[in-house]
């Protein structure tokens, strides 16, 4: 093989390692993803046995590291501790007292995975690449040769490939999220008959790109971007694509990975057709979750029938706040009882099963903890028609790279947040290893609000009012089986599948 891939399953498939495997293998290269990378190194020693039979003398091996948690955190301790109501990794803690109490050390399973792939084949050069703060981690602390930042479609076209034929490369990679030199409009198929994909299994599907939306703690990619077709796929290329998975795997599942899936309704009703014309070719209806914008839906009451129509799920909303002097300075403009009544009508639309989950950010400008504690009590008393939620403190990072600073961390000042280098406590993960830095304001700081989360979460959880099972993203394969259990993992009897066609 000339690039073996290696991929956790957080819940279900993650896109980019296949991605970056289609673009090689339309090149010519051959590439084998591994996923379940969790489970694969809980007996490593078959993988490595099956390596020595198919790496040669330019293999390059690449791990996608956006949803390693699993890699720095230690499972006992989080299966004592219990899993967070946003269902992070981490277990029901606050970040401090969990670096306390946990360490910072990546899983000895990881380090040995790696230290033998060096011992091994000393001369094949390691690659790990991700958008969140935990590639760059391990790129760091581990013996990791290179660290790509950022899209991975123009680097998995040319500096792969550079590695690949041993010219010289730098260490770290970064590619600017603004420079879309990769003809996404025209993007094709991702999964390949090669990849192992299980009947009924979810399938990630990436529809567009970016956000038009600018909300003031986000630092992802494209945020602010025009309505273009070059950030919206092809309609041909998305039916394509929908067709030739279900030819191949049956699929009729779908994570869609739109950072705003209903950002108009001239796209829900492209979409809408497409579907329709997938239904009546295959009499098979697609099920889907997505992330959604509440405000749009209560702008377009129309798009909430349109998405029963389609065949949602699930989703995810980012509602953040139900506080709205906050909601307003963070660029979410819609009152608290629209977010009670639009929820409401997307329940009664929907129906009991979709699961309808929203993220919550404790340390909004003008909250406080009075504030913060009046619509904790709303959800907890299951007031809002939500199934799940994550509550997370609101975190500020000045030293990202320019295009990924969020307007709080170019300009906290401006929102009334200081940076505190003297609240700083040394046993704290604040400042290591994802950059968030201690923040205070007129009413508590950083610390404050975590401990708020932890304490809200942990009670969530214990009585029963948010359940892991319940979050959108697993949903679909946990009602197929692909994953199981309290904790939603991959079934032993899927991973026992997927290691004997692998290894095979």
């Amino acid at each position: 093989m000339d690039f073996i891939l290696f991929t956790p399953f957080d819940k279900s498939r993650c896109l980019g390692a296949y991605r970056i495997a289609r673009i090689l293998r339309d090149e010519g290269y051959s590439v084998i993803v591994v996923d379940f990378m969790q489970q694969m190194l809980q007996n490593s020693s078959e993988l490595l046995l099956w390596l020595q039979k198919n790496v040669h003398d330019n293999t390059v091996f690449g791990f996608s590291g956006t949803f390693m948690s699993f890699a720095i955190i230690d499972e006992d301790f989080g299966e004592k501790s219990g899993p967070l109501s946003g269902f992070s990794s981490l277990p029901v803690l606050s970040r401090r007292k969990f670096a306390a109490e946990a360490g910072r050390s990546v899983r000895p399973q990881v380090v040995q995975f790696l230290d033998d792939l060096k011992m091994d084949f000393p001369d094949n050069k390691i690659v790990i690449g991700g958008s969140g703060f935990i590639a760059e981690f391990m790129f760091r602390s581990l013996p990791i040769d290179h660290l790509f930042m950022g899209y991975s479609e123009k680097t998995a076209t040319k500096e792969l490939v550079d590695i690949y034929k041993g010219k010289d490369v730098t260490d770290i990679i970064h590619q600017d999220p603004l420079e879309l030199t990769f003809d996404f409009h025209n993007t094709g198929n991702t999964f390949s008959v090669e990849d192992i994909i299980f009947p009924n299994e979810v399938l990630p599907l990436e529809i567009s790109r970016g956000c038009r939306f600018a909300c003031k703690f986000c630092g992802f990619a494209l945020t602010g971007r025009k309505m273009s077709d070059e950030y919206i796929r092809h309609k041909d290329k998305i039916f394509n694509e929908l067709m030739h998975n279900y030819e191949l795997f049956g699929t009729s599942n779908y994570n869609m990975m739109c950072d705003t899936f209903n950002e108009s309704n001239e796209k829900l009703l492209m979409l809408k057709g497409i579907f329709d014309e997938f239904n009546k070719l295959t009499g098979e209806r697609l099920r889907f979750n997505s992330f959604l914008r509440l405000e749009l839906m209560k702008k377009f009451p129309e798009q909430i029938n349109i998405l029963r129509d389609m065949g949602i799920i699930a989703t995810n909303l980012g509602i953040e706040t139900l506080h709205y002097p906050s909601a307003k300075a963070i660029g979410k403009g819609i009152l608290p009882e629209d977010v009670y009544n639009t929820v409401s009508k997307m329940r009664e639309s929907w129906g009991p099963e979709a699961r309808i989950h929203s993220g919550f950010i404790i340390g909004l400008p003008h909250e406080t903890r009075e504030t913060a504690t009046k619509w904790l009590t709303s959800l907890y008393n299951k007031e809002l028609d939500l199934t799940s939620w994550k509550l997370s403190p609101l975190r500020i990072n000045t030293n990202r790279a320019s295009e990924f600073l969020s307007p709080f961390d170019r300009e906290a000042d401006k929102y009334g947040y200081r940076m505190s280098s003297t609240k700083w406590k040394p046993e704290s993960w604040i400042n290591t290893p994802d950059g968030s830095e201690v923040w205070e304001n007129e009413h508590w700081d950083y610390y404050e609000c975590d401990e708020l989360v932890a304490e809200w979460t942990e009670k969530f959880h214990n009585d029963g009012i948010v359940k892991f099972v319940d979050h959108p993203w697993g949903y679909l394969n946990y009602k197929h089986g692909i994953i199981k259990g309290h904790r939603c993992k991959p079934s032993n009897d899927i991973v026992q599948k997927y290691r004997d066609r692998l290894l095979q």
